[in-house]
């Protein structure tokens, strides 16, 4: 993590990730595969490097995966692996478009919400692609399907924030980490 261009030290850093990660295995056990990924990625992207951001991300979804496959019985087969080998690239990609996104010169309120939206349509775009090239039925990705996954994400995403006047300026790395580091997150994630 970063503000400005400071480093944060490693330390904070793994307990950040570990945070998040233990954050994911809640959020797995109650929506499954409609963890909030892309809330994930949209908050690295306005708080880490992308070294750091890529971590924090592939950390969630293999802990979103741990959680799938040894408590919630996924099957051990080629399409589940697929499935989910999808959504951690989608989480990736989710990241690495947000986090372009929350460069461009627009006003800190519009970037929180520009993160949160490019993330998530990239995610979903990528899951509807790999969807489409392995022949999977698109019954998953209905408007109403979308919109509820979205709020999920949009929720935990608000819910890490904490909104008030220091996440919309300049501070917005520094107030979520330390939200994080608080405990005051009220989302599982």
């Amino acid at each position: 993590m970063h503000y400005g261009n400071a480093e944060t030290p490693m330390p904070l850093l793994a307990v950040w990730i570990a945070l998040v990660a233990a954050l994911t295995v809640g959020g797995s056990l109650a929506f499954a595969c409609a963890a909030p990924l892309a809330a994930i990625a949209a908050l690295a992207s306005l708080t880490m490097r992308r070294v750091e951001g890529v971590a924090l991300v592939v950390t969630a979804w293999l802990a979103n995966q741990l959680v799938g496959f040894g408590i919630l019985g996924y099957p051990l087969d080629a399409s589940t692996f697929g499935w989910g080998g999808a959504i951690g690239a989608a989480a990736v990609a989710g990241f690495l478009a947000a986090q372009w996104a929350v460069r461009l010169n627009v006003p800190s309120l519009f970037r929180l919400g520009l993160a949160l939206v490019v993330s998530y349509a990239v995610y979903e775009i990528v899951l509807f692609t790999y969807g489409v090239a392995v022949g999977s039925s698109v019954a998953a990705f209905t408007p109403e399907i979308v919109a509820r996954i979205f709020l999920i994400n949009a929720i935990a995403f608000a819910g890490l924030l904490v909104p008030d006047s220091d996440t919309v300026d300049s501070r917005v790395r520094h107030r979520v980490s330390s939200v994080l580091l608080a405990g005051e997150a009220s989302t599982s994630l």
